[in-house]
């Protein structure tokens, strides 16, 4: 089975509305064509392409998100750990950090996210949570419990990580535990149709670049304290083996008002051969795009975590000809380093 297996479309619409609180609501209405072309790579759109379509939607509230030369895969998705107290209060976030050699977001903060890997998910989108515990789990500190949902429909994905980790690093599993986790929406919507039917409808966020591509988050939330858990990250390399990557562990009163490149503290929880580390430090807020969209529909005394929208904050960075100058030969996250924090 290929690890990433896409669809292509050339009808897909996105439309925005006000919402409540002076946000803002997007719709995103993907159709299916009666033979979808199929690929296995992460293809991307121009980035002129989206700047266009960017400008329409901000001037007329919809635009059209693909064409015959910039068709749209079937969205990435994925979750993000938030923790409460309690008092039943978000609290804090967690995160994986890449290494410094990862091909992609070098040393950024990620969510757990990826890909349909079968075509069953580009109709249910389970890789939401399918993703969401194959690149992490819960083990008690008490007692080394492995921590399941009380909902029972995830508990292959969360298996199959602890065995590979179980495997692969020795770690240690003592019996299991059931604890309120919970998968919410947000303030987007995604609509998906199939034969001209409509066959999906999720809330979420929603974020679509050129370089993240389209991609659909919901949050997880975990009602049991932070306090008592280790966090153990089941990202694997291509060949299987466990990354065992640094997850980063941050107050979100610590991050109200940052943006992108502030300093923060966070607690870094590590699980290197066998052991259990975790150690505080300062360090720059580095996140991908996706991270920076839900933190902006998370809010904090009523206020957005993530000052910055993320259509916002993409049309300004693509919109630098400084950028496009160097887009085709850099990453995203190179540029973000070099142009605009100066690395």
């Amino acid at each position: 089975m290929p690890e990433i297996n896409l669809a292509l479309t050339e009808d897909a619409f996105i439309e925005e509305e006000p919402t409540l609180n002076d946000g803002i609501r997007r719709i995103v209405r993907f159709q299916f064509p009666e033979n979808p072309r199929v690929i296995e790579y992460d293809r991307r759109q121009s980035p002129y392409f989206w700047l266009e379509k960017t400008l329409q939607l901000k001037k007329y509230g919809t635009a059209i998100m693909a064409s015959h030369e910039n068709p749209l895969p079937t969205p990435s998705a994925g979750s993000i750990a938030f923790f409460y107290d309690s008092n039943g209060k978000i609290d804090s976030v967690a995160l994986s950090q890449k290494d410094l050699n990862a091909p992609r977001d070098p040393g950024f903060r990620v969510l757990r996210n990826g890909f349909p890997s079968t075509r069953q998910e580009w109709f249910n989108m389970e890789h939401i949570y399918r993703e969401a515990f194959e690149e992490g789990i819960f083990v008690t500190k008490s007692g080394s419990e492995l921590v399941f949902p009380e909902d029972q429909r995830y508990d292959n994905y969360i298996n199959e990580a602890a065995e590979r980790m179980v495997s692969r690093t020795g770690l240690r599993i003592n019996g299991t535990r059931r604890v309120p986790i919970v998968f919410r929406g947000g303030n987007d919507r995604f609509y998906l149709y199939s034969e001209g039917k409509r066959v999906l409808e999720k809330t979420g966020t929603l974020i679509w670049t050129p370089e993240v591509g389209f991609n659909f988050i919901q949050p997880m939330e975990i009602h049991y304290p932070l306090s008592e858990l280790n966090l153990v990250d089941a990202e694997t390399f291509p060949d299987g083996s466990p990354i065992c990557r640094d997850v980063c562990e941050i107050r979100l009163e610590e991050l109200k008002g940052k943006s992108f490149g502030d300093n923060i503290r966070e607690t870094v929880h590590s699980y290197k051969e066998g052991r259990f580390y975790s150690n505080e430090r300062n360090a720059r807020f580095l996140t991908d795009k996706c991270v920076r969209a839900v933190l902006n529909q998370t809010h904090a005394d009523g206020e957005p975590v993530y000052p910055k929208d993320w259509m916002e904050e993409s049309y300004e960075f693509l919109n630098n000809q400084r950028v496009t100058a160097v887009y085709d030969r850099f990453s995203w996250s190179d540029i973000e380093n070099k142009l605009i924090l100066g690395n």
